[in-house]
């Protein structure tokens, strides 16, 4: 048992320890056990698949008490969970014979019925010849585990004794006891009307803290870590962060390479609404504390203008690989988190200075050279791709793009100008590696971005960086019958990315054309360059942005194309296809290729690939032939000229990008 170095509120226990130890009670103004037959079930199946490492549950939130001299916690937060531990216990130790005592260490306040039905449970394994007791829930549950017990251990007692020994009963459940002045009844009502629990990176934060001797010491790290968490808010926002950048933005928070100087610049600011103790426990204070939600301030109307590309408990996973705290960290924190962090198990965490220290340089860098979607009346969407620093100027403090070399407030920078910033290319390629790569599990160029930022803090590195990988993954991206002629001849099946990268080429083509770049010979991509000038084209290129697309779709409809006599060959060729929304694909629809002209709009772009094929007169198999050949040619053929690639390193390891049906949640 692990118990917290600073008081003993705070433990890990299996649930060998959980089964055995003091009495449950769970209070009246508790609901009814409610889980369903599904929930039951993906928590047996989730047990028995996690074959490397102890298996998380959660948390349980109780209060001590006493009655008749004898101690026991009433459960304020978790009992559906607990609940079900007991029932999966009491039918699978009867169903491997185990002869133990019938008593459970679970029961309810003024519920006999219930208190009976988990007795019987003990004794028998089931409830078939008990009139009324319990609920219907209960008996539900025995039917979802003898269904289990059949369906995946083949009813073999040998299996089950291994899945109750070395799987279930090893199950780990964080247990966090209330301070003695918490009033139970409106923390229960609080938590219960939010639905929040205690998440994974707040045990995180009371694991790491735990190893920090002084108060000042944890009151630090809970400040930074806190304001750190919020990434949907720029971290030089959040009041207790202020004092790094020191008065007027004078100072580079980055030059703060040491706990020590980050908590003298920290103790300047102080903190609002921070717990006593930040042990598990007053965590849970804190969140039953913090102010009503739906009291919002200006600032934080001002905070929910951002939305990150990545959630704090992922970013967190990224900083652990980054700062070589572990090696082959996965990249999903919630399958992960607490394990690759050393929270389950007998595991050494990361040192909590140095992790802390690690967390606010790449935070810092996250804010300055990654992208964030950001709310603006100046697109048709009504957002758009930003990456922006800080500046202080005329008494005023504002954000200002990254990359322009004569900035100006963002807010006032008109994102669909016919002379795009100097910011736009890496705003673009970055969110095309983004709505390619949705899953946390897939964002290696995101590790990429920030591995060499924190390398070469002014971001000199960072563009060369992202284009060398981009190209790395389009030559993995090959059909293996298509390295010799260039071609793309997996109809619907085609890699999402090779329409991404193929739209990015397209628009940097336009940005150096439309602001005369002088890195790009447009002479080699001449017969591209002259379709920018065709009625329609330049616009589409203007307003275009990448988005979340997920359906590939033929120009020249399957069923038109076969009715004309053109072989499937022709129809799923590369040149016949684009990447577009699947609300658009459902209104295209099988409709002739002029129909669909009547469905598009300039200012707003699915695709610049699309844009091309729609600017075309006539669209027949030879005009496909041509298309396909020209956008294979500047996707493959040309791409290690594009960009200077190098040979590929195997970015994705032995996976493949998974792509995400259905999700456009940026569109």
């Amino acid at each position: 048992m692990n118990m917290g170095r600073q008081d003993s509120l705070t433990e890990t226990l299996t649930l060998k320890q959980l089964l055995h130890e003091v009495q449950y009670v769970i209070p009246l103004y508790q609901r009814n056990f409610a889980w369903e037959d599904r929930q039951v079930e993906q928590l047996l199946r989730d047990i028995d698949e996690n074959n490397n490492e102890q298996y998380y549950i959660g948390t349980l939130v109780v209060a001590e008490g006493e009655k008749a001299g004898k101690p026991y916690f009433e459960v304020i937060d978790g009992q559906q969970r607990l609940t079900v531990v007991n029932i999966i216990y009491s039918v699978l130790s009867k169903k491997v014979g185990r002869k133990e005592s019938c008593a459970t260490n679970l029961s309810y306040e003024c519920r006999e019925k219930s208190n009976y039905a988990l007795r019987r449970l003990r004794e028998t394994g089931n409830l078939d010849y008990v009139e009324g007791a319990g609920d219907e829930s209960f008996r539900l549950a025995i039917r979802t585990i003898d269904r289990f017990v059949k369906e995946v251990l083949g009813d073999d007692g040998g299996r089950v004794e291994r899945y109750l020994e070395d799987k279930f009963l090893k199950v780990c459940i964080f247990r966090v006891k209330l301070h003695e002045r918490t009033d139970k009844n409106h923390y229960f009502e609080v938590m219960n009307n939010r639905g929040e629990q205690l998440e994974a990176h707040e045990i995180v934060k009371a694991k790491l803290m735990d190893a920090l001797d002084k108060a000042e010491e944890r009151d630090v790290f809970a400040a930074v870590w806190d304001a750190c968490s919020d990434m949907n808010n720029r971290l030089e926002n959040s009041w207790a962060m202020k004092p790094l950048w020191g008065a007027q933005f004078s100072e580079d928070p980055l030059s703060l390479d040491s706990f020590e100087k980050i908590a003298a610049k920290v103790g300047q600011g102080g903190q609002e609404d921070n717990p006593e103790s930040f042990t598990l426990a007053g965590i849970v204070e804190y969140k039953r504390t913090k102010e009503n939600p739906q009291q919002e301030t200006q600032q934080d109307m001002l905070d929910e203008q951002y939305y990150s590309v990545i959630d704090f408990p992922n970013f967190l996973l990224q900083v652990l690989e980054i700062g070589q705290f572990k090696k082959g960290v996965r990249m999903d924190a919630g399958k992960f988190l607490l394990y690759e962090f050393g929270c389950v198990g007998e595991k050494q965490l990361p040192n909590a200075k140095d992790f802390l220290v690690k967390l606010l340089r790449l935070r810092i860098l996250f804010d300055k050279f990654i992208i964030k979607r950001k709310r603006t009346d100046k697109t048709v969407r009504g957002w758009k791709w930003a990456i922006e620093r800080p500046e202080y100027k005329n008494g005023r403090q504002y954000v200002v793009n990254t990359f322009d070399t004569n900035p100006v407030d963002s807010d006032e920078v008109d994102d669909t100008s016919e002379t795009p910033a100097a910011s736009k290319p890496m705003c673009m390629l970055q969110a095309m590696f983004f709505v390619t790569f949705r899953r946390d599990v897939y964002m290696r160029w995101l590790t990429k971005a920030l591995v060499a930022v924190d390398e070469q803090p002014d971001g000199s590195s960072l563009m060369k960086t992202l284009q060398d990988f981009s190209v790395n993954f389009i030559w993995e991206s090959r059909p293996s019958d298509g390295i010799a002629t260039n071609e793309y001849k997996n109809g619907q099946a085609t890699h999402h990315y090779v329409f991404n990268f193929l739209d990015y080429q397209l628009w940097y083509l336009y940005y150096s054309k439309v602001t005369e770049q002088k890195n790009l010979d447009l002479d080699t991509y001449a017969d591209i360059v002259a379709m920018l000038d065709r009625k329609g084209v330049r616009v589409g290129f203007q307003y275009f942005i990448f988005t979340r697309r997920n359906s590939v779709e033929h120009y020249l409809a399957q069923e038109k194309g076969r009715f004309r006599g053109i072989s499937d060959t022709i129809i799923n060729d590369f040149g016949n296809l684009s990447l577009i929304s699947g609300g658009l694909n459902s209104k295209l629809s099988n409709r002739e290729c002029e129909e669909k002209k009547e469905y598009h709009d300039s200012r707003n772009p699915s695709s610049l690939k699309y844009e091309l094929m729609m600017s075309e007169l006539v669209w027949n198999e030879e005009t496909i032939k041509k298309h396909g050949k020209l956008m294979a040619d500047l996707l493959v053929g040309k791409s290690d000229g594009y960009f200077e690639a190098y040979e590929t390193e195997g970015v994705w390891g032995q996976e493949s990008p998974e792509e995400t049906a259905n999700d456009e949640s940026l569109t």
